[in-house]
């Protein structure tokens, strides 16, 4: 686990540094070379461009955790459903088509 201490907003930080290649190739044990990490280039957008980069990113990824939370919801609903229906503990067949749906 890497700790950053940056003036740049978060977002654009962390992904940033995910395209990095960190590792070092001279060591048995592949991780980050300071000297080589300090090396690498960074392009650097106008502050209008990070400002509306971390804007889009908070809410996409805050977008991304909203739908891994239901996705894991409907996962659990439909472990908790499924045996039910197929051992006919609980019967849909006389639902209206329009509640099935739903």
């Amino acid at each position: 686990m890497y700790y950053v201490k940056t003036a740049l907003p978060l977002h654009f930080t962390f992904f940033n540094l995910q395209r990095q290649n960190f590792l070092n190739n001279d060591a048995a044990v592949p991780g980050l070379n300071r000297n080589q990490a300090y090396a690498l280039p960074l392009l650097l957008p106008t502050k209008e461009l990070l400002v509306g980069f971390e804007t889009q990113c908070g809410m996409l990824l805050s977008l991304a955790r909203l739908l891994a939370k239901k996705n894991a919801n409907l996962r659990t609903t439909r472990d908790l459903l499924l045996p039910k229906l197929i051992s006919g503990e609980l019967d849909v067949s006389a639902m209206p088509e329009s509640e099935l749906a739903a």
